[in-house]
Order: structure tokens, then C-alpha cells, then sequence
């Protein structure tokens, strides 16, 4: 039966989208390799074997990599030479935020057959939070030096009187750190007066974190393992100035309960930046978003039955601004605002503040 217009631009559409699936794949194996980073540095066409050579891997998985590449239209050969480079005017693409979400794809798939299981009504009820190490080194990355800096530079001249604050000895909270060695620790450097914690569910990351903190010779960072719905009493009560989470807040088990006991640990008149995917909770409307659909898998991979294992509220990376407005706003905060953030991709912060009443 032959199709119609509307049917073939659809299959045509469909198709291009299954097949783009084992260019990404191709893509991120080139990221986590570095193979991109070595053609980047080269300014003239090579051959497989010394693209191999400058990468330090086996000549024959390169060579069927690159050809994977050429196919898919984003590195170049020249068939005469046998020769292989990265155009100049490809190299931003493949290096830009979208493409590093590549580093997923992998991870997701590997997921995949688990994810089947929970879906069946006597299947379990999740995946445990420790099983995506991958998944932990990609974001991690993402929050280096650089992103350290770019917090300084324009997350904290928007919270009133914060610099101040870090100036003269301010109480700062990192919930969720993991391992990301930008964030804490940038600020430690910045404002040697001021003591900054991080704490995080996973005690590998508050080893991971505490020892590179001890490298850095940094004394004004505390790090330790917590449930961000059960953190301490006693000294801890209206304890910082300053607390934030980035991506963190959907995946809390016991969202509520975190936002409460972060209540609880702010100072009257503190604030609480939180950092989450600058998304609508309506599919329809997210559609329009171009980085949509990663953020909806990385969801349904791992947000959503990593706190559904724990018993969790499930509330996925797509809940929304105005639904974490709505929590936060549930437990006592004000909201100062909530705006898109120029530099970290895909993602808004909503700056609470505690009343001092």
C-alpha cells in the first residue's frame, strides 16, 4: 500500500530518528575515548594509524570508529589518501553541552533490560541509586573549575548580600555534592573566611569529594554522608546562610521531607538556590524544547526508579518550575524569583529565602 504524503514524511522522520541513535552512540564512544580531542588538535588530514598513534589505541577500532563518523556526516575522508579530519566548523558542535549528553546514551542502554523488569507489575520497584557510575562521572564533569566559576561570577550577585556574607564567614551547604570538584570547592578558595559543607547519599562521593578537598589543602570544607530528609539536629537548626542543590531536589526520595529539613538548617532571613531542569510539567508543551527528549529518557533511566527503589514520590526530571516553586513554597519559603540560568544549559534556579518571622 503505497503511503501518503503526510505518512512518508512521517516514516522518513521516524526512520532519520532511529538511525540517529547509532550515530549518538558512535558519538559518545568518540567523547569518552577522547577521540574527538585528538582530531581537534590536528590541523591537516591523517591517516587511521596515526590517529590511533596520537590516541594511544588499537589501529583497526579506530579505523572502523572514523568510518562510523564519516558515514554519519560529521568527520570527513579523503578516499585517495585514506586520510580522516575534523572540519574547523564541526568542532564547536562536537563539543558543545548537547553533545556531552552523549555520555549517556551507553549508560542508558545498559539500563535498558532493568527498566523492562520494572515496568512489569510483579517486577521490582527500581534501580538502586549506586548502580550508574557512569552516569556520576558525566555529571560530575560537568560541574568542574569552570563551573565553579561561572557560580561565582553570576549565581551568587544574584542572591542578596550573599557576597558579603562569604566574605566574612558565612555557613554554606551543598546538598547532593557528589563528587564534582568545582563547586565546593571553588567557593572554599574564593572565601577563605566562610565554611562550606557538602553532603551527599552516596559515602563513595563524600570519600571521593573529602580526599580531593585534602589535596587541594583546603581547611574550610566539611563533608559527609546524609539523607538530605534526615539531616542533623542540634547545631544544624537554622545552621547556614546559604544552601543550594543542583538536579538534586526531583530525585530526593522523600522530596518534602528534604525541603523541610533544609528549612529547618537555614538561617531566618538565609536562602536556598535551587537548581533544576528549566522545563514545564506538560509533555505538549516541552515538545517545543529541543533538549527535551534526553531529559525525558534520563528521567524514565534513572531519575524516576532511582526514587521509586527507595519507596520514593518518583517525581522525574520533568516536574516542572512551577511544581518546585509549589514545594518549596509548601514548606514555609518565600520565592524570590525563579529565571533561566545563561550558563548552565537546560536548567532555571528558583532562589528561596527563609522568613525572618
Amino acid at each position: 500500500m503505497a503511503l501518503s504524503e503526510s505518512q512518508a514524511e512521517f516514516k522518513q522522520y521516524f526512520d532519520n530518528t532511529v538511525l540517529s541513535g547509532y550515530k549518538a552512540l558512535g558519538i559518545a564512544l568518540g567523547h569518552r575515548l577522547g577521540l574527538f580531542d585528538v582530531l581537534a588538535k590536528f590541523d591537516t588530514p591523517k591517516t587511521s594509524q596515526e590517529i590511533a598513534d596520537a590516541a594511544n589505541y588499537k589501529e583497526r577500532y579506530v579505523r572502523e570508529w572514523l568510518g562510523l563518523m564519516v558515514v554519519s556526516k560529521i568527520i570527513t575522508m579523503d578516499t585517495a589518501s585514506a586520510t580522516y579530519i575534523l572540519p574547523r566548523d564541526h568542532v564547536a558542535a562536537v563539543t558543545s553541552p548537547v553533545a556531552m549528553f552523549s555520555w549517556n546514551i551507553p549508560l542508558f542502554g545498559s539500563l535498558n533490560p532493568s527498566i523492562m523488569e520494572c515496568f512489569k507489575l510483579d517486577g521490582p520497584k527500581g534501580i538502586p541509586y549506586q548502580k550508574d557510575d557512569i552516569f556520576h562521572s558525566w555529571y560530575d564533569s560537568r560541574r568542574g573549575e569552570e563551573y565553579g566559576q561561572e557560580l561565582c561570577q553570576k549565581l551568587i550577585p544574584s542572591v542578596p548580600g550573599l557576597r558579603n556574607i562569604l566574605e566574612n564567614g558565612g555557613q554554606v551547604c551543598d546538598i547532593g555534592c557528589g563528587t564534582a570538584t568545582g563547586i565546593t570547592p571553588h567557593f572554599a578558595k574564593q572565601f577563605p573566611a566562610s565554611t562550606f559543607y557538602g553532603i551527599d547519599i552516596l559515602p563513595s562521593a563524600i570519600e571521593k569529594i573529602t580526599a580531593s578537598a585534602k589535596e587541594m589543602g583546603l581547611t574550610n570544607t566539611r563533608y559527609a554522608t546524609y539523607d538530605a530528609a534526615d539531616l542533623p539536629d542540634g547545631e544544624w537548626t537554622d545552621k547556614f546562610d546559604w544552601l543550594f542543590t543542583r538536579d538534586v531536589l526531583h530525585d530526593i526520595a522523600r522530596p518534602e521531607m528534604g525541603a523541610k529539613e533544609i528549612f529547618r538548617t537555614c538561617k531566618p532571613g538565609g536562602y536556598f538556590s535551587v537548581i533544576e531542569l528549566d522545563l514545564d510539567d506538560n509533555p505538549v508543551t516541552n515538545a517545543n524544547i529541543a533538549f527535551a527528549p534526553a531529559i525525558y529518557c534520563a528521567s524514565l533511566h534513572r531519575c524516576i526508579p532511582m526514587s521509586l527503589n527507595d519507596d520514593g514520590a518518583g517525581l522525574g526530571a520533568t516536574w516542572g518550575r512551577e511544581n518546585a516553586s509549589k514545594l518549596l513554597r509548601s514548606v514555609g519559603f518565600e520565592i524570590v524569583f525563579a529565571k533561566s540560568i545563561d550558563f548552565d544549559t537546560h536548567n532555571c534556579h528558583i532562589l528561596a529565602r527563609k522568613p525572618t518571622e
